[in-house]
């Protein structure tokens, strides 16, 4: 993404995704929020994860998948669960 790189988990066996800023970002998060004792929330917002995670799933050839909900796992680590269309099969011709 323009904004940072992403790392994204995409779970085997459902239809789920781990999403995290880079390395270099959640450590700045953290020595953040430590030299303001969490006063400041420093967190990238939900919606540039929520982006990453659907821009995975084009990448991956599942861009007809949106994205239908989520929730904060661990600062800053966000799930997000993801439908897909399903394909009717095809009436014999």
């Amino acid at each position: 993404m323009a904004d940072d790189t992403y790392r994204v988990y995409d779970h085997k066996t459902d239809n789920s995704l781990m999403v995290a800023p880079s390395l270099g970002t959640t450590m700045a998060i953290g020595a953040a929020q430590g030299a303001t004792l969490g006063l400041a929330d420093t967190m990238t917002p939900e919606k540039r994860l929520e982006a990453a995670a659907q821009r995975h799933l084009v990448d991956t050839g599942r861009g007809g998948c949106k994205i239908t909900r989520g929730y904060l796992l661990q600062k800053p680590l966000f799930e997000f669960w993801f439908e897909c269309p399903t394909v009717a099969p095809k009436v014999g011709s």
